[in-house]
């Protein structure tokens, strides 16, 4: 999120003055922007990482566990999980290889 604040920050400076009438805008701007373009980059690489992992991992229930004890992915059913974004072949590839891991250990 720091790079992100980098990246906003520069350009911004760049902007006329009159771009944001106050400086709240500009803290809530800098507040806002970040987190959520980190979300979104979180949203797109952690279900290509999941299913890496439930390919490559031994034991994916202490993985899975450490994962959301360090705050990597959110616990499954989990509101937060369902803003991951994933392609309908990855949605049904994971589906399939927790299936498996869950029955299987």
């Amino acid at each position: 999120m720091t790079a992100g604040f980098a990246a906003l920050a520069v350009p911004i400076f760049l902007l006329p003055d009159t771009f944001f009438e106050s400086e709240f805008v500009f803290l809530c701007f800098l507040m806002i922007v970040p987190p959520l373009l980190a979300w979104v980059w979180w949203s797109r690489e952690v279900p290509p990482w999941r299913i890496w992992a439930l390919r490559n991992v031994d034991d994916w229930p202490s993985l899975e566990r450490a994962a959301v004890l360090t705050g990597l992915i959110w616990p499954r059913g989990s509101i937060f999980e369902k803003t991951e974004i994933k392609s309908p072949e990855q949605r049904t590839l994971e589906a399939e290889l927790l299936h498996v891991r869950d029955r299987d250990g």
